[in-house]
């Protein structure tokens, strides 16, 4: 039901009206409701709209005069954006979103607060719908922010199109879906099918200019800041003075066994792409540090728990991800597989011909004076891979901690056959564990059963003399250099070539 008039109409206004849209060949017909004419429209209509036109869907129940009202302009061709200023604005356009084939777009107009979120504004957001918050102030580019008190849902459920320039802060405490079937959340939504660009969570400040942090928790089997599940693109989007939390106490309570965690999204799936992140000061971690349920198994990433697909140019700083929880005994805890960038990679089944084509990748990201631990095994970069290819990575001032059992300054334990043909670089890398086993490109490497190839190769190099290696007691320090894992037919290796006489620099 729509209507387009800036005021609210007296009946011969109504009329009037009535009479200019009956011109434009509308299909039309008349309802009178509590003494005053409504106008419903199907098919389309060539009223131009102005900047102050408004539109409102109706309550039957509620004089006319009182309906709500927003602000409509056009977006593109016959289709219309909506306006809005305020959580009941926002409401009332989600609802003509959902309802009106016309309406494809929603535009934030003021920084919006929004109290007691239990239910998502969109179970499904379609493909050519739009949500907007970013414009631009004396020529530079600005964000409106969704403050979230309270809230227990997302913002959308399933999105399939587009989430564009929008700020959240506050907190956020994720409940689950009723169905208990793979259940995913993320603070913008469950999962992701088309695009999320130019976002950020973000925390805030208070008069006395100190830095009030964003937290977003949840005990989903995929959890992460943006999106539980990423099967589109998670673009340019950024993470500042938050903590994402994975509540493994409640998820032991519901019997759950296996999670995925990340700051921007749980899982990465083989087709998604995850580029230009950023996370600053910025800490993604478990409630209880380690895991306590020994049958649990958690894979957490600064960007994404588990990835099959790519992730590229993101940058981490001033970062704590896992935890530096120091567990002897192995049988104790639950196991934690942590990595700066990624917890694990995926394996890729994809049925399409061109399968090849989804290689499985973190390529060119930067990771500066960010700890990464986690009682059980961890990895600078990934926790575990098994797959993919990880290649051009700069760590600079990366700490990694694996317990009692692998830590590695690129991954706590490396499977993958991936022939790399550019290194990763180091400096002032500091990788230690206290009764497991530790080294710079991976705290265990091993060959997999099938593979019977000549050799596949990581390259790691350092260029300063501060790359120490600890377990337990024992310390051994190195100069500049480059660390190789490779893996042949009869098993994998791990080397240091010490770089004596290069002058180049990374």
């Amino acid at each position: 039901m729509r209507f387009g008039y800036e005021q609210q109409f007296a009946r011969s206004t109504l009329r009037t009206c009535f009479g200019m849209i009956r011109e434009e060949h509308a299909v039309e017909r008349e309802l009178q409701l509590c003494g005053y004419f409504c106008i419903i429209t199907s098919g389309y209509y060539t009223l131009p709209l102005e900047d102050n036109t408004k539109v409102s869907s109706l309550n039957f129940n509620r004089d006319f005069l009182t309906a709500e009202w927003i602000r409509v302009s056009e977006f593109s061709g016959p289709y219309t954006q909506l306006h809005v200023s305020s959580q009941r604005e926002l409401e009332v356009a989600a609802k003509l979103l959902k309802g009106d084939y016309l309406h494809r777009a929603i535009v934030l107009e003021e920084d919006i607060t929004i109290s007691n979120l239990t239910e998502p504004y969109f179970d499904r957001l379609e493909y050519d719908c739009y949500i907007k918050g970013s414009y631009t102030e004396n020529g530079e580019e600005k964000h409106h922010t969704i403050t979230l008190e309270h809230a227990t849902a997302p913002l959308i459920n399933e999105n399939v199109g587009t989430i564009d320039g929008i700020d959240i802060l506050g907190t956020v405490n994720g409940k689950e879906e009723a169905s208990g079937e793979d259940t995913c959340f993320g603070a913008f939504a469950r999962k992701n099918y088309g695009a999320i660009q130019n976002c950020r969570i973000v925390g805030t400040t208070n008069s006395f200019n100190e830095i009030i942090r964003s937290r977003i928790e949840g005990s989903a089997e995929y959890f992460g800041g943006f999106a539980g599940h990423n099967y589109g693109y998670i673009t340019n989007c950024e993470i500042h003075d938050t903590d994402i939390v994975w509540n493994d106490q409640e998820a032991a309570k519901g019997g759950r066994k296996q999670a995925y965690v990340g700051g921007i999204t749980g899982a990465n799936d083989a087709r998604a792409v995850l580029s230009d992140g950023k996370m600053h000061n910025a800490a993604v971690g478990v409630l209880s540090d380690h895991i306590r349920d020994t049958a649990q198994t958690v894979y957490l990433g600064g960007f994404a728990g588990s990835s099959s697909g790519k992730i590229q140019r993101g940058i981490l700083e001033n970062g704590k991800i896992g935890s530096i929880t120091t567990r002897s005994d192995v049988q104790s805890i639950g196991r934690l597989y942590v990595g700066g960038i990624a917890g694990r990679d995926d394996k890729q089944t994809q049925e399409s011909e061109d399968a090849f084509r989804y290689e499985s990748s973190i390529t060119q990201c930067q990771i500066m004076n960010t700890s990464v631990g986690s009682a059980y095994t961890a990895g600078g970069i990934i926790g575990e891979n098994n797959f993919s290819v990880i290649s051009e990575n700069t760590m600079d001032g990366v700490s990694v901690y694996g317990g009692c059992e692998y830590a590695g300054h690129i991954a706590g334990i490396w499977r993958s056959t991936c022939c790399v043909a550019k290194d990763n670089y180091i400096a002032n890398a500091r990788t230690a564990t206290d009764t497991g086993t530790a080294d710079i490109a991976a705290g265990y490497a091993e060959k997999p059963d099938v593979y019977d190839g000549v050799h596949a190769t990581v390259m790691v190099r350092a260029n300063d003399n501060n790359t120490k290696v600890i377990t337990g007691e024992q310390s051994m320090s190195y100069k500049k250099g480059y660390f190789v894992c490779y893996v042949a037919h009869k098993g994998a290796h791990q080397l240091f070539y010490e770089m004596k006489y290069s002058g180049s620099e990374w």
